[in-house]
C-alpha cells in the first residue's frame, strides 16, 4: 500500500512539472525603390526568437499582382536568437501606374521532428510616388476548431465608386475557401465579405494572422490598403472522465490519497 501511495504522489508531481519548448519566428520586411522608379529591392529577415532550433529556414517573397513567386535560398539550421537573410529584387516590369503596391512573405521552416511550419508578414512599396487608400477595412478575430467564418467589413470613404480587388491570405496550415473576390462598391457605401476558413495543420492553442489586402485603380494611381485578422486554433473538449481538466484531476489524486491514508490508518489500528 505503501509503495502505491508513492506511485501517485511521483505521478502528480510529475504532471504539474511538465513543461514544452517552441519556435518563435519573427519576421521583418524592409523595401527600397528608386525614385525614378528603375529599381528596388526588398530585404527580408527572419530571426528565431523561440527556444528550439528551426531546420531548412526558407523565405519567399509572393507579388500578388502579377502572382510572382521568389524563392530564396534554404538555412538548413537556425539557432533560438540566430537571423537569416534575403535580399529579393522587385520586379516593376508589369507595373504601369505610380502608387503603393503590396507585398506578402512566406516563411516556411521544420521543428526536430520535421512537423512542418509557416510564417507569414506583409509589407508595402512605393513605385514613383505614395498613395493613401480611401478603403476602411475591418475583419472580426477568429476562434477556430475545425471550420471557422471570417468577416470582412469594407467602406469606401470616397464619393466615387471603386473597382476593388481583395485577397485573403493565410499560412499554409490554414485553408480559405474562394480567398480572391472583385467587386464594385459605390461611393460611401459598405459590404461585408465572408470567407470560410479551415485547418489543415493547424496547431492547437497556437495563433496565426490572416492578411486582408485590397487595391483598386483610381486617377490613374494605384492603392493598397493591408490588415490583418487573428485566428485562435481552439479545440472542442468532449465531455469525458478521461479528459477531464487538470484542475478535476489534481482533486481526484488528492482524494484518492487520503483514502488510501485513512485505509492505512485503520489498518494499523485494528491490528494494535
Amino acid at each position: 500500500m505503501k509503495k502505491l501511495l508513492l506511485v501517485i504522489i511521483f505521478l502528480f508531481l510529475s504532471i504539474t512539472l511538465t513543461s514544452a519548448s517552441l519556435i518563435s519566428m519573427g519576421v521583418t520586411v524592409s523595401n527600397t525603390v528608386a525614385l525614378d522608379g528603375s529599381s528596388g529591392e526588398s530585404i527580408v529577415s527572419a530571426v528565431n526568437s523561440g527556444d528550439e532550433a528551426a531546420y531548412n529556414v526558407q523565405i519567399s517573397l509572393l507579388d500578388l499582382l502579377n502572382n510572382n513567386l521568389v524563392v530564396g535560398e534554404i538555412n538548413s539550421l537556425l539557432r533560438p536568437g540566430k537571423e537569416t537573410k534575403n535580399t529579393f529584387k522587385l520586379d516593376f516590369s508589369n507595373i504601369t501606374l505610380p502608387g503603393t503596391y503590396p507585398l506578402l512573405v512566406t516563411v516556411d521552416y521544420r521543428d526536430a521532428n520535421n512537423y512542418p511550419f509557416s510564417a507569414i508578414a506583409q509589407a508595402t512599396f512605393n513605385y514613383k510616388e505614395a498613395t493613401n487608400s480611401l478603403l476602411k477595412m475591418q475583419s472580426n478575430p477568429v476562434k477556430l476548431a475545425d471550420k471557422a467564418t471570417l468577416s470582412l467589413d469594407i467602406t469606401n470613404l470616397n464619393s466615387d465608386p471603386k473597382k476593388i480587388d481583395i485577397y485573403a491570405v493565410a499560412p499554409r496550415e490554414l485553408i480559405i475557401k474562394d480567398n480572391t473576390r472583385v467587386i464594385d462598391l459605390g461611393g460611401q457605401k459598405s459590404t461585408t465579405l465572408t470567407f470560410k476558413m479551415s485547418s489543415l495543420s493547424a496547431i492547437p492553442k497556437s495563433k496565426y494572422p490572416v492578411f486582408i489586402v485590397a487595391t483598386y485603380k483610381d486617377n490613374n494611381r494605384f492603392y493598397s490598403n493591408i490588415i490583418s485578422s487573428p485566428v485562435e486554433i481552439v479545440t472542442v473538449e468532449k465531455k469525458s472522465i478521461l479528459r477531464l481538466p487538470t484542475f478535476f484531476g489534481i482533486g481526484a489524486v488528492a482524494i484518492l490519497v487520503l483514502v488510501i491514508t485513512i485505509l492505512q490508518f485503520r489498518k494499523r489500528k485494528d491490528s494494535l
